[in-house]
């Protein structure tokens, strides 16, 4: 796989980086989850087809700050997962599980 140890490591800190010195709020890629909301049963694996309805994220500064990839390769955000997908196949290259930081939701 893509993410190896190493990698993982380097793309976890590159993010809660990122996420630090911009500020981003990470609630806008997961969002509290409602009792009439369907939930994914489960995370996204490699070699499956990409959930498009899992609602995808990706913040420019996020992206700047990633290693480039080859063309027909992108990185995508399924909830905190970090992906890589293959837009010609349609399908997840790898993930990084638990990339973004856990949010903090309001009680109200």
């Amino acid at each position: 796989g893509f993410f190896t140890p190493d990698v993982s490591k380097y793309f976890r800190e590159r993010i809660d980086a990122i996420v630090q010195e911009t500020g981003l709020d990470v609630t806008t890629a997961i969002e509290a989850p409602d009792e009439d909301e369907i939930i994914l049963a489960a995370p996204p694996r490699a070699a499956e087809p990409i959930p498009w309805n899992a609602g995808p994220a990706m913040w420019p500064s996020v992206l700047l700050a990633l290693p480039e990839l080859p063309p027909a390769v992108e990185y995508r955000f399924l909830g905190r997962h970090l992906v890589t997908i293959d837009g010609v196949a349609t399908l997840i290259v790898d993930v990084l599980y638990d990339a973004l930081p856990e949010p903090e939701f309001s009680s109200s």
